[in-house]
């Protein structure tokens, strides 16, 4: 019996009250009202509000407080001006301890509700004494106001790209702050223009800093929309004279249009392209593309933590993979026997290296590729002994995973920054996956390798299912791949390809294959977004079914269903919803209005389908819309 759907009767602007009961890790506060979800964002649990309707869904409200009736103990009152507009901080309203608490809730609710791990016991979080001004390194977006015709700089508002000016920072060092006007004041004097995402005109986008412990040495970096920089020797001068911890000025050049904050040209104008930094007793050099940690003294504890988990010694030898610039392995170098260091970015591979030789450091190699491609083919006749991984927030491919089960280390230590992908890449190592002696059957017998890698996938798909219902839903699942690869592909897209895009899948393999590598370079980089890794995870499915010669059709307005990828002669047809830009809702729209009626031009489309004006556009630049005219008027000339 199917389940009726909740009725909310209750309108934008409409004004409640409720009680906050839980906060979630991205900072909105969770309340109920007749039985209805309301999330609040800058809540505290305890918090009883009034509460204004903004944005009414379909099973769940979202609101923004109008008034605190009764303030939650956990409360305080924030320390900092733009807090209700910046989306840099999630919880400078209340205590360090309740931020805490949300923090391991989170852990533990990934655990259990991903993972299923029921009894597994989180450890309480160990806090660091200075909670202000301790990151070592921020990216500041500039922007032009209009208004007051003022070069500004700050953070990107709550879910947008509007600057929220900003010049006292509680997260960075004051200093920051100080060499962010002197720039901006040698941008004013010498006429160099912020960059303009909307129009891609400007100079200047970000102004890129870091920092030592203490601020000892300094780097500033400048981010250019262009290929080189007009007075540089006076920015030079005038940062050098003030600020005498500056130890390197360097420019990055990024012409693209993305958001994409670095580019991959750099250029130094003063000092040493690195820095250097103190951690745990070792000296590293920093370049302003390696990864390091943003919280110094946070490091320091976790990476102890991590060599009193890993326990190495000197019989064993330690794979560390996503090692960027070398920190843990070169921590745990001393308790080991050999370690090895793998990390896609080739300056912070060179920086790994420069490191070692700079603390005498003669156990360790470090190898430059992606730790999802090099592990089994460098390390399976290493006799690995433990493995670190330390990866992005997307966390360990399949590929890794199946890699470091062939290594079998004796232990793996995992440092995540992202419990849902923990949670996930735990059940898989929890399961093994394929055992070897039917991986060694299928090949002799010429199974094909695609066919063997989907198995080796395919059992981390049912984590939680009854044991029967797994291995039958898994043969299914192998069977309909092999047997029946369009009604697979079909039903895999419908079912899981939320982040398709339509554009680059009918540009054909190449620009597939482009894409999938530029998305793996953000990720190695540790600047892909959850919507980046779904995208990913999509085409590199689209990788293999194109890889096997099984093609898409483009979307028709005709053909095209508004959610599902229909076989057709052969091959499998685009539906609207796969066009980024149309929503699931507009999708059906438009499919429902198109099974109603016949057009004779765009225009009469548009107005029955009520699609806006930019679908139109998007529809027309796919060639979507095929012949139709413009317009209903009739030429006879």
């Amino acid at each position: 019996m199917k389940k009726e759907k909740k009725s909310i009767n209750i309108s934008k602007n409409d004004i409640i009250d409720i009680k906050i009961t839980d906060v979630m890790i991205t900072g909105e506060g969770v309340g109920k009202w007749n039985n209805i979800v309301v999330l609040v964002p800058k809540c505290a649990i305890g918090d009883e509000l009034s509460v204004r309707i903004i944005k009414v869904k379909s099973n769940y409200l979202i609101g923004k407080i109008e008034k605190i009736l009764v303030p939650s103990p956990d409360r305080i009152e924030s320390d900092c001006e733009i807090f209700s507009k910046c989306g840099g901080c999630a919880f400078r309203h209340i205590t360090y301890e309740a931020e805490k608490i949300i923090k391991q809730k989170h852990v533990e609710d990934c655990l259990k509700r991903i993972g299923g791990f029921k009894d597994l016991n989180v450890e309480e979080i160990r806090g660091v004494k200075e909670i202000l001004n301790y990151r070592n390194k921020s990216q500041i977006p500039v922007g032009y106001n209009l208004k007051t015709k003022e070069i500004i700089s700050g953070f990107f508002g709550v879910h947008s790209h509007n600057i929220i000016p900003c010049k006292n920072c509680k997260l960075h060092p004051t200093i920051f702050d100080e060499i962010i006007e002197e720039i901006k004041k040698w941008m004013r004097k010498f006429n160099i223009l912020p960059y303009d995402e909307t129009t891609h005109k400007g100079t200047i986008r970000h102004i890129y800093l870091r920092c030592s412990k203490n601020c000892s040495q300094i780097m500033v970096c400048l981010v250019v929309n262009g290929d080189k920089i007009l007075s540089k020797n006076e920015l030079v001068n005038s940062l050098t004279t003030k600020f005498e911890n500056i130890k390197s000025i360097v420019t990055n050049y990024n012409k693209d249009k993305t958001n994409v904050i670095l580019g991959k040209k750099f250029e130094n104008l003063y000092g040493e392209n690195h820095i250097q930094d103190d951690l745990c007793g070792i000296k590293f050099n920093i370049s302003p593309e390696s990864f390091y940690q943003v919280n110094h003294d946070q490091t320091e504890i976790l990476y102890t933590i991590a060599k009193d988990m890993l326990k190495a010694d000197k019989n064993d030898s330690v794979l560390d993979l996503y090692c960027g610039i070398g920190t843990i392995g070169i921590f745990v170098s001393d308790t080991a026997k050999n370690v090895y260091g793998v990390e896609i970015v080739e300056k912070a591979i060179e920086n790994a290296k420069e490191n070692a030789k700079l603390n005498n450091v003669n156990n360790i190699k470090f190898f430059c590729g992606d730790s999802s491609n090099i592990t089994n083919k460098k390390f399976l006749d290493k006799n690995i002994h433990a493995v670190i991984v330390d990866p992005p927030r997307k966390g360990c491919s399949d590929e890794l995973i199946n890699d470091l089960m062939k290594i079998q280390p004796n232990k793996i230590v995992y440092i995540s920054c992202n419990p849902n992908t923990l949670a996930r890449d735990l059940v898989i190592f929890r399961e093994k996956g394929l055992a070897a002696e039917w991986e060694e059957d299928m090949k002799a017998h010429n199974v094909p390798d695609w066919y063997i890698e989907s198995c080796l996938k395919i059992k981390y798909m049912f984590p939680k299912a009854h044991a029967t219902a797994y291995i039958m839903s898994a043969m299914k699942l192998c069977w309909f791949k092999l047997y029946k690869p369009l009604e697979y592909y079909a039903t895999y897209f419908t079912v899981s390809g939320e982040a398709m895009d339509a554009v680059i899948v009918s540009q054909g393999k190449d620009a597939v294959h482009d894409k999938i590598e530029e998305l793996k370079y953000k990720a190695s980089e540790h600047k892909a977004s959850q919507k980046d890794n779904a995208l990913l995870d999509v085409l590199l499915i689209v990788n293999e079914m194109m890889a096997r010669g099984y093609e898409f059709l483009p979307v028709d307005l005709y053909k095209s269903h508004a959610t599902r990828y229909l076989i057709e002669d052969g091959k499998i047809r685009i539906p609207f919803s796969a066009v980024e830009g149309i929503g699931e809702n507009a999708a059906k729209n438009i499919y429902e209005t198109v099974q109603k009626a016949d057009f004779i031009s765009i225009e009469e489309f548009q107005k029955q389908s009520k699609a806006s004006k930019t679908i139109i556009e998007l529809m027309k630049s796919m060639g979507a819309l095929g012949s139709l005219p413009e317009t209903n008027q009739l030429s006879f000339f």
